[in-house]
């Protein structure tokens, strides 16, 4: 057990050693005085224009053309340009964290004699090589040798990583679908059970497939946004061969893109990759098989109830002249009458709180929670409810157009079934405190 101790003892003063030789040498500075990495290389990140990494796996190598970054060995490929962009700030825009005022004799004590790992960076007649060697003892560094100057400073573990230890795929370019999402113009959703489309008609999107109806524009809009920036969470194969493999021959969902122009886009979803977050994918126009995120399969795979609007009067206040309620419960009925709105009934031409009155109408004007049937049969209607509705709201707008909010039975959540004039005979659901307002008789006002 002594001689154990001794050992540990010896190792921690061997470690307290090196520290100390290198504060002794070093030059007291200010906090955040330590030069820039970029300083010391003379190169700075926006100057490089290729990136050569040599290592024990094998060679990497990227250029960039204008903006864009692609990689060159070990595969051909596009990489990511901001990936590749905050890799090469990190590592250079950094401050050093300890610069040795004299090139070491002995560069082997830090894994410098022969290193395993080198950066190159090449720019506008400037070539740096930054050899890299061993971790220092608080592994928050590693030692780092510039070829030419000789000079070794210490660079933060995790800049160097960020570039020296990256595989080709965590630089590639993951996008998959690059559409400006107001180009999109028309978008078909097949899965087994049938198929949906949506088309945009001026700035509105429209459901025209299985059924023609407006569209919930929130849905809508998170498939466009989905689609047009997709990327894939990690690359699989490239021109694979069978695609039974990925269940990609007779895929979970598939969707179809026009844009404007006529440019035509697909994408096709297959099974479940091994661990369950992701499932295989791969475009229409190749075989590249690619991992997406199960959360994008989830923006995809939309129902028709998902889809389809559930606003089922198209009401703004301002429009409204005239405002009835009747239910087995109360009766009630409001008229406008310059800036105010006064009752019909109950205590005829008595003024009727606005503000109540105006939530009334956004309660009966607004959005169902879901939908349920479209054109039901007579006996559905009966069994909703909506043959005889239990509570009716009219409106008479601004013109002399009439728009009614029929409410009928309740579901087994306690929400009630609903048509609305703007939605034809089509039923949905709306909450049931959408009845207890409208059943509440405004306040009178002085």
């Amino acid at each position: 057990m002594k001689r154990h101790s001794v050992w540990v003892a010896v190792g921690i003063l061997a470690a307290l050693g090196v520290w100390l030789y290198f504060d002794l040498k070093q030059p007291v500075r200010e906090p955040g005085e330590n030069p820039k990495v970029s300083d010391l290389a003379g190169i700075k990140a926006d100057d490089v224009r290729r990136i050569e990494v040599t290592r024990e796996s094998g060679t990497l190598t990227l250029a960039r053309n204008g903006a864009s970054w692609v990689i060159e060995s070990p595969i051909k490929a596009a990489a990511d340009a901001e990936t590749v962009k905050s890799a090469l700030e990190g590592l250079l825009d950094q401050s050093s964290d300890y610069v040795m005022e004299q090139a070491p004799k002995d560069l082997g004590r830090y894994g410098l004699a022969k290193p395993t790992k080198t950066i190159t960076l090449i720019g506008p007649g400037k070539r740096v090589v930054m050899q890299i060697g061993s971790q220092d003892p608080g592994k928050s560094s590693v030692f780092t040798r510039l070829a030419e100057s000789g000079k070794v400073f210490l660079a933060g573990s995790y800049t160097v990583e960020a570039i020296a230890d990256k595989q080709p795929d965590e630089l590639r370019d993951k996008t998959i679908l690059s559409i400006p999402r107001d180009k999109i113009e028309f978008v078909r959703i097949r899965r087994p059970d049938g198929a949906l489309a949506l088309t945009k008609v001026g700035s509105k999107w429209e459901l025209t497939e299985p059924v023609q109806a407006p569209a919930d524009e929130f849905a809508a809009d998170g498939i466009v946004d989905a689609l047009s920036s997709l990327k894939a969470d990690k690359f699989v194969a490239a021109d694979a061969t069978d695609l039974k493999r990925y269940g990609l021959h007779a895929p979970k969902l598939s969707v179809e893109i026009r844009a404007a122009g006529g440019a035509q886009y697909g994408l096709r979803i297959g099974k479940e990759a091994a661990a369950g977050a992701s499932l295989y994918a791969s475009r229409v126009s190749d075989a590249d098989v690619v991992e997406l995120a199960k959360t994008t399969f989830d923006a995809l795979n939309k129902t028709l109830g998902d889809l389809r609007s559930k606003k089922l009067l198209d009401v703004q206040t301002d429009a409204v002249e005239r405002m009835s309620v009747v239910s087995r419960k109360v009766r009630w009925e409001v008229r406008k009458s310059g800036a105010d709105w006064v009752f019909v009934t109950p205590g005829p031409n008595k003024k009727a709180d606005a503000i109540d009155v105006d939530n009334a109408i956004l309660d009966a004007a607004g959005s169902a929670d879901r939908w349920v049937a479209d054109n039901p049969s007579e006996a559905d209607l009966g069994r909703y409810g909506l043959v005889q509705p239990e509570v009716v709201v009219t409106f008479t707008l601004k013109g002399g157009t009439v728009k009614k909010l029929e409410l009928g039975k309740k579901d087994k959540s306690g929400d009630r079934y609903a048509r609305g004039s703007d939605t034809g005979a089509s039923v949905y659901v709306m909450g049931s405190y959408v009845t207890d307002r409208l059943e509440t008789v405004p306040k009178t006002s002085k």
